[in-house]
């Protein structure tokens, strides 16, 4: 069974990332877990109200913070795909050092970028 032209072709094939999406329900679940801890620490009371408080305060942040992490990584993904998809076809011209002269070399077939421009 082909999948071709169907978006289920790019999740089987893992070039449509989910991620993201379920990065933002884990954020969602991280604070309401640090909600919850911070409220059970205030009602045992004592050296436990202040933990809980803190819990409620600073626990969501580190969610955040941990969550803007994860996401990142996704990202630059993303852009490195584009990057790679650009050079594939074309659209960058990738230069090396060619240490022996001192002098840069093409990598790239320029006559394609000049057919297309």
């Amino acid at each position: 069974m082909s999948l071709k032209g169907y978006p289920m072709e790019e999740f089987f094939s893992f070039r449509k990332i989910l991620t993201p999406g379920i990065i933002q329900i884990v954020f969602w679940i991280g604070v309401a877990l640090c909600v919850i801890t911070g409220l059970v620490g205030i009602i045992m009371g004592g050296a436990h109200a202040l933990g809980g408080l803190m819990t409620i305060i600073i626990g969501p942040i580190i969610v955040r913070i941990y969550c803007a992490l994860i996401n990142l990584l996704f990202w630059i993904y993303d852009v490195l795909n584009d990057i790679q998809e650009q050079h594939e076809s074309g659209l960058i011209i990738v230069f090396r050092q060619d240490k022996a002269n001192n002098s840069q070399i093409n990598r790239t077939d320029t006559t394609r970028l000049l057919k297309s421009a």
